[in-house]
């Protein structure tokens, strides 16, 4: 349990980056698919 709270912020880092990527692919998609 410890050990895991000490890498908390990197796996949120990771998260974080990860969420945006699916966010812009969500968008392009989205965009794609109301303007083909």
């Amino acid at each position: 349990m410890r050990r895991t709270t000490s890498r908390l912020p990197r796996n949120t880092l990771a998260l974080g980056a990860l969420v945006m990527l699916l966010v812009i692919f969500a968008a392009a998609i989205g965009a794609n698919l109301i303007a083909p």
